[in-house]
């Protein structure tokens, strides 16, 4: 499985957006601005794994999922708050994707020689 820095970075983003915004309508803006971000990236081995964030935040932030389903004018949102996947299947591909990314920091610290 190859995964993009792009990508990688992206979900460090989503995880700090989990931990460090609440649950509320104020934290909608960030929401929706790594949403668009995301969306943007190419992964050309693999499909983004949009599904499994958005199976996150409905999870750990249900709030904001329903702010993007009825105040969000923007279709691409409001039809993101309507994907649904099981959590534990959404968490375990998450964590497959970040330990993909510590295997690549492994080898390219003993390629180099460090």
């Amino acid at each position: 499985m190859e995964t993009n820095l792009e990508l990688i970075q992206s979900l460090d983003r989503f995880r700090r957006i989990l931990v460090f915004y609440d649950d509320c309508a104020e934290s909608l803006p960030v929401v929706t601005k790594f949403l668009r971000s995301f969306l943007q990236i190419k992964t050309p081995n693999s499909s983004l794994p949009t599904m499994e964030l958005m199976a996150i935040l409905r999870h750990e932030k249900p709030n904001i999922v329903y702010y993007l389903r009825h105040y969000c004018a923007d279709d691409t949102m409001r039809m993101l708050s309507l994907l649904k996947m099981d959590y534990k299947k959404a968490q375990r591909r998450i964590e497959q994707l970040s330990q993909y990314r510590s295997i690549t920091r492994v080898k390219r610290f003993n390629s180099e020689g460090f």
